[in-house]
C-alpha cells in the first residue's frame, strides 16, 4: 500500500473517530441533562413527602416537648416501621383534591387478588 493510501485511510479513520465523538458528545449531554432533571424530581417528591408527613403531625399528632427543659418543640406521631414494597403490595392509595374545603383527600384500599 502506497503512503498516500495509507494517509487518505488513516484520514478517513480519524474523521469517523471525529463523528463519534462528536456523537457521544451529544448523548452525553442529553443523559447530563436527564440525570439533573431526575435528580430535582427527586428532591421535589421528598419536598412533597416531608410537607405531608408534617401536615399530618401537626393534625394528628401531639406536642412535642424537650425532655430536658419541657418547652414544647413542635409536634410528633409515631408510625409503625414498614416495608415500602410490602404497603404497595397490600394497599392501593388513590389521592384527589378536595378545591372547596382546600384539603387533600388520600384513600387507602386493600388490594383486591384479580
Amino acid at each position: 500500500m502506497r503512503s498516500v493510501d495509507k494517509i487518505k485511510a488513516l484520514e478517513k479513520e480519524l474523521g469517523r473517530y471525529r463523528k463519534k465523538v462528536v456523537d457521544q458528545s451529544k448523548v452525553i449531554k442529553d443523559l447530563e441533562e436527564k440525570a439533573g432533571n431526575a435528580i430535582e424530581a427527586n428532591m421535589e417528591i421528598h419536598r412533597a413527602v416531608d410537607a405531608i408527613l408534617a401536615q399530618v403531625a401537626i393534625k394528628y399528632g401531639e406536642r412535642a416537648r424537650d425532655d430536658e427543659t419541657g418547652e414544647e418543640i413542635g409536634c410528633r406521631v409515631v408510625v409503625p416501621a414498614f416495608s415500602v414494597d410490602d404497603t404497595l403490595r397490600q394497599y392501593e392509595v388513590r389521592t384527589r383534591k378536595d378545591e372547596a374545603a382546600g384539603e387533600y383527600i388520600v384513600g387507602v384500599m386493600e388490594r383486591r387478588e384479580a
